[in-house]
């Protein structure tokens, strides 16, 4: 249930968001870039790696609200357009930037602590590659 009412909050704000920036594109009569759509934060997109699935279709979803889930795929770059906190953000996935949504920011790492986790677990296993190596050798002399 309280899973329920976080996606619902994250659905209403990222609504009421887009609604204000309607009103003053429409007052400004001039085209913005979708990255201005949510303030000032969404100039400089955060970039996140999703790290496991996102299926939508395995949570309730409020009825009736206006922002979409965003499904995702292991591996896939998401560009936040705006972080509401309490897990959930709105963004699109890069190579697809016409899909936009909410996803759980659990289910993503930030690009920076990716590239991290990923440089970390290579030097790993040049490692053990190493020690497997100088195993396999020594064990021949």
């Amino acid at each position: 249930h309280q899973q329920e009412q976080a996606v619902a909050a994250a659905a209403a704000a990222a609504q009421q968001a887009a609604a204000q920036e309607a009103g003053r594109g429409q007052a400004r009569q001039q085209t913005r870039p979708l990255s201005s759509l949510l303030g000032d934060d969404a100039a400089s997109p955060q970039r996140m790696i999703a790290i496991v699935d996102f299926d939508p279709s395995t949570i309730v979803w409020p009825a009736g609200a206006q922002q979409e889930p965003l499904p995702l795929r292991r591996g896939q770059e998401i560009e936040v357009l705006h972080d509401f906190g309490g897990g959930w953000a709105f963004g699109r996935v890069v190579s697809m930037p016409q899909r936009l949504g909410l996803f759980p920011t659990s289910y993503a790492l930030p690009l920076a602590a990716y590239r991290q986790a990923y440089l970390a677990a290579a030097k790993e296993a040049e490692a053990a590659a190493a020690a497997a190596a100088a195993a396999a050798a020594a064990s021949k002399s």
